[in-house]
């Protein structure tokens, strides 16, 4: 679970997916990309703004409940945890790439499959509370919702090709 919570561990994952963007968009791939990459951003940066407001303590750093939490490799975390940001990051890439290349249901059910499973990482390192994961997921996927349709409106009206009859 520490590897699987760790960034570096998905780079593979990450550059397939960016091989089947720019597999499937050709020249305009950089779009997609784009917004992915602002949406991790974004995702990370406001999830990192309500943990600065909210200061609720991660269970690692919780007075009553530190002593009972089993860590992994001494992984303790900030000292805030709601919302998660590897939940907003990763919810934010699946539904993104599952939009942008119009995947499956199986292959989509796959990609959130790993949102949840990093998600799960970070509950099993007792570094969030199950409501830091649902928020954190919700957060994400609101992001990647506003930047997809900010990015399909952009591909209409600067990239679209019209053709005359």
């Amino acid at each position: 679970m520490f590897l699987i919570s760790t960034e570096w561990f998905w780079i593979p994952l990450y550059g397939f997916l960016v091989y089947l963007i720019i597999k499937k968009s050709k020249k305009l791939s950089w779009l997609p990309i784009l917004a992915i990459t602002l949406s991790v951003l974004f995702s990370d940066q406001i999830s990192s703004k309500i943990k600065r407001t909210v200061q609720r303590s991660r269970p690692t750093h919780d007075l009553v409940l530190q002593s009972k939490v089993h860590t992994v490799n001494d992984y303790k975390g900030g000292a805030f945890g709601f919302v998660s940001s590897h939940a907003a990051n990763t919810f934010s890439v699946a539904l993104l790439v599952t939009l942008f290349l119009e995947l499956t249901f199986l292959h989509a059910f796959l990609l959130f499959l790993w949102a949840i499973l990093v998600s799960y990482s970070r509950l099993y390192l007792g570094v969030h509370f199950p409501l830091d994961l649902l928020c954190g997921g919700i957060l994400g996927l609101i992001v990647a919702g506003i930047l997809f349709l900010l990015e399909k409106q952009i591909e209409k009206r600067f990239f679209s090709i019209t053709y005359l009859p």
